[in-house]
């Protein structure tokens, strides 16, 4: 009786952790090659050059000043996409986090090209007040922004509103994704009603 389920166990399970380990889903429903995906994606939606836009797959300290060191030499770039190495969790470890440090290093990436940034794309990390605090900081200097996505962040509705006011001030910002983080409808309602009133070319999404 138990060689059906013998003959099943035809390792699935590991399959799909594998396939999960060389694709990724890129922000417009497609999958692709993990590590290059969502850049690709990007690249190919707003005729970026390829040349100046960049994938890491950063979770720590480390591992985005190795990042740093990497691309700082390539200067004007157009699109810088950091997704973290771990599995998006709802509670994560310090381990598998960066802590303001970190945050700052990816920010120095982000001044150095702040004339040339179009599309910052961070996912997996943990932005609460101070750490989003130092990205607003960096990435208000932006220029040319025009898309900004930190899903999964485990941003809250304080580090949620302190990033939309430092973003909502750069003229070229067209788009805002806050998806999957802990933000209540009370803080959506605010940001949408200021995007009513005030910045109707903005578009925000939860």
């Amino acid at each position: 009786g138990t060689c059906g389920m013998i003959c099943c166990c035809d390792g699935a399970d590991k399959r799909m952790a594998k396939d999960a380990q060389v694709t990724e889903a890129t922000p417009f429903g497609k999958t692709g090659k993990a590590g290059s995906a969502t850049k690709d994606a990007y690249v190919e939606k707003y005729e970026l050059n390829e040349n100046k836009c960049i994938q890491g797959k950063c979770t720590t300290d480390e591992e985005l000043c190795e990042f740093l060191g990497q691309n700082i030499s390539i200067d004007n770039l157009q699109c810088l996409v950091v997704i973290s190495s771990k599995p998006a969790h709802a509670y994560r470890l310090p381990s598998e986090t960066a802590t303001e440090t970190g945050i700052q290093i990816l920010g120095q990436l982000v001044l150095a090209n702040a004339q040339s940034l179009r599309i910052f794309h961070l996912n997996g990390q943990r932005l609460d007040w101070n750490r989003s605090t130092s990205l607003s900081s960096s990435i208000s200097q932006c220029k040319a922004l025009q898309i900004v996505d930190l899903y999964d962040c485990m941003l809250n509705n304080d580090s949620c509103l302190a990033l939309f006011d430092s973003l909502k001030g750069i003229p070229t910002i067209k788009e805002i994704n806050f998806g999957k983080n802990d933000i209540n409808a009370e803080t959506r309602s605010t940001i949408q009603d200021e995007l009513s009133s005030t910045y109707p070319n903005i578009q925000v999404i939860f």
